[in-house]
């Protein structure tokens, strides 16, 4: 079985996103999910849902801040700040 890259056209699409150096948080535009790239190694990490929230709802959040080594996922169509990390 090949392993495939979570990257390809097609596979699904970014709402939002934040770069800190090799560090890349971006959140799916299409279902509940926060991923982490490190962008020397382009290693993959599916990091989880925000618990409480639709798993298949599209455009949860529409902005993602890093602030103080901590990521604000601020709302599209929920009606709440959530963070992670």
């Amino acid at each position: 079985m090949r392993k495939e890259n979570i990257f390809r056209k097609g596979h699904f699409n970014l709402e939002t996103g934040v770069v800190r150096g090799n560090d890349f948080w971006f959140f799916s535009m299409d279902f509940n999910a926060l991923f982490h790239v490190d962008l020397s190694s382009n290693k993959q990490l599916f990091l989880g849902s925000v618990p409480n929230e639709p798993l298949y709802k599209k455009r949860l959040f529409g902005s993602m801040q890093l602030i103080n080594n901590k990521l604000f996922l601020i709302p599209f169509s929920m009606s709440r700040i959530h963070s992670f990390l």
